[in-house]
């Protein structure tokens, strides 16, 4: 437009030298997503089982140690609140059950 004498172009043509093909948008193809999702499964499986040493870890180190527990016991009104918050989310999945299902 700067060199010519077009004042208007449209939108499509704006960038055509530095298009993007849409297959990057897209996902692997069904034939290629067993493969991705098997790896997957063994890569969450190698992780969950590092992790849970882990904690195992620190649980049997802090036993150990004779470290006290970081968490303080409940009083009575926030045992009662916790209970509450408890059975009114019980109450509400079971209402969002019968909304969504019925």
């Amino acid at each position: 437009m700067i060199f010519s004498t077009k004042t208007e172009i449209p939108i499509s043509d704006m960038f055509s030298d530095h298009e993007i093909s849409d297959s990057l948008y897209k996902g692997p193809k069904s034939r290629m997503k067993h493969p991705f999702k098997e790896q997957e499964a063994v890569s969450n499986m190698l992780f969950e089982s590092q992790l849970q040493k882990v904690q195992d870890g620190i649980r049997d180190k802090v036993r150990d140690l004779g470290l006290p527990n970081y968490y303080r016991p409940l009083s009575t009104s926030e045992r009662r609140l916790a209970t509450c918050m408890w059975f009114c989310s019980i109450i509400a999945g079971f209402m969002g059950f019968l909304f969504f299902y019925l």
